[in-house]
């Protein structure tokens, strides 16, 4: 199982909260995705293997995550919109 926070890049401050899509790729092909209002907790469950995970928001650094059988592994999404 992959967890962790997506972030919301809020840019300037008292912007209303908007959409935030995470997005888990393996071999460069979309394997699940979520989308919610704001920043968020995800989490998916997926068999063994490479992922790469990332969202939609500006500047985000992806998550490479390597998974095993039964393995938790947490990995946050944060945004540098400054």
């Amino acid at each position: 199982m992959i967890t962790g926070m997506a972030e919301q890049c809020s840019g300037l401050p008292g912007q209303p909260t908007h959409q935030i899509k995470v997005i888990v790729y393996r071999d460069h092909r979309v394997v699940a995705h979520q989308a919610t209002l704001g920043s968020h907790a995800y989490r998916f469950s997926l068999p063994p293997g490479q992922y790469e995970v990332t969202s939609d928001q500006s500047y985000v650094v992806p998550a490479n995550v390597s998974l095993r059988q039964g393995q938790l592994v947490h990995a946050d999404l944060i945004s540098s919109c400054d």
